[in-house]
């Protein structure tokens, strides 16, 4: 028999999927002297507890309690606690994780009343401006700007080489640890993707980023 609480869960995963999609829409291309913006301010930092040790991530309010992150910001966690840049904190729980898109969407009572973001269901287009907001290393709440650089491709591999990512945009944007999961935003401080990787290989760091855009999220939850 399923517990009352799984079943409002499932409720709640299911009506946030309902929105998005009533909410998707065609976004016009972006003005090229148009600066970005974040409104109001949602990124949120998650401490994560793991067996092999701890560390921290980035995250997005979506509003309600509900946060969008990184999968393998989740992936085998103990226990995971979301901050806000107001000090507000809360242990989260996961709802919903996709391993191969590098998805997750955690919930946390204590924040139930925090804002959310919009998120943007239409595709980005090349050279449109972007947002991103995240904890790199040991700074909290750290802004970077740039710009989009490919459409939506696949290919790559996941971060623990057991398979692909299905969906993914490049940014011209470089990404430290403690970002993954933490929204792009576009000029209207609506949610384009969240970041899953930074460019890197055996010849160091590129100023390069990858996201996975909000159009892939936005069909996952279609389907919820």
């Amino acid at each position: 028999m399923i517990s009352p609480r799984f079943f409002w869960l499932a409720v709640l995963i299911g009506l946030l999927g309902l929105f998005l999609v009533a909410s998707c829409n065609q976004r016009p291309v972006a003005e090229a002297a148009a600066a970005p913006v974040e409104k109001p301010f949602t990124t949120v930092r998650i401490d994560i507890t793991k067996e092999k040790g701890d560390g921290h991530g980035s995250g997005v309010s979506l509003g309600h309690g509900v946060f969008l992150t990184a999968g393998h910001v989740t992936e085998d966690a103990t226990s995971l606690t979301v901050k806000t840049r107001a000090g507000k904190s809360g242990t989260a729980e996961v709802l919903w994780s996709n391993h191969a898109y590098d998805v997750s969407i955690i919930y946390v009572e204590a924040l139930k009343d925090e804002p959310g973001s919009p998120m943007a269901c239409a595709a980005t287009t090349i050279g449109e401006d972007i947002t991103i907001v995240g904890n790199p290393l040991n700074t909290e709440f750290a802004t970077s700007w740039g710009r989009i650089s490919s459409l939506e491709k696949t290919g790559l591999e996941n971060l623990d080489g057991k398979g692909l990512w299905r969906s993914l945009v490049t940014m011209d944007a470089t990404a430290a640890p403690g970002v993954s999961g933490g929204p792009i935003f576009d000029k209207d401080g609506e949610i384009v993707g969240i970041l899953v990787s930074g460019a890197v290989s055996d010849r160091g760091t590129f100023g390069y980023s990858y996201m996975v855009p909000s159009t892939a999220i936005c069909r996952l939850l279609g389907r919820a």
